[in-house]
């Protein structure tokens, strides 16, 4: 019996292999942004904290909280930016995954439409070759009844 064989089996491997290695990025990516997120939290958090205590009566103690809540805001902003880097690269690396999921699924729905072919060729050979076979018994049952 035959084996079914795919002409572009490596085609489709080496479209595995940049998917998963697209997977990788994309998860890379997605992690760097969670963590630029996550600081832009906690300074957010800070600012807020610190923004309420702006009412302390001490003008230096006022000054310093005043001074840290400049540094904060330029910080958030400077995460910002980060961050918005951060998304747009995300958005790269996802368009480029689901590019190769695509590329890699055409190939996988071709491989299924050939296999489905090669087994419906294969069960009309044997077919043939099983009608083939009662032809001949019946042609043989047929000449031992006539000389018989």
């Amino acid at each position: 019996m035959q084996k079914f064989k795919f002409r572009l089996q490596k085609v489709l491997d080496m479209k595995l292999r940049n998917e998963e290695e697209s997977k990788i990025e994309h998860a890379k990516a997605l992690k760097a942004k969670i963590e630029v997120q996550n600081e832009l939290d906690y300074l957010r958090s800070k600012y807020k904290q610190y923004s309420d205590m702006q009412n302390v009566e001490d003008i230096v103690k006022r000054k310093i909280i005043a001074s840290y809540l400049n540094s904060l805001h330029l910080s958030i902003e400077d995460t910002v930016k980060i961050l918005e880097e951060k998304q747009r690269i995300l958005n790269e690396k996802q368009k480029d995954l689901i590019q190769k999921q695509v590329e890699r699924k055409s190939l996988e729905k071709l491989k299924e439409k050939e296999l489905i072919s090669f087994t419906k060729e294969l069960e009309l050979k044997e077919q043939l070759q099983n009608d083939e076979y009662a032809l001949q018994s019946y042609t043989r049952w047929q000449n031992e009844n006539r000389e018989g």
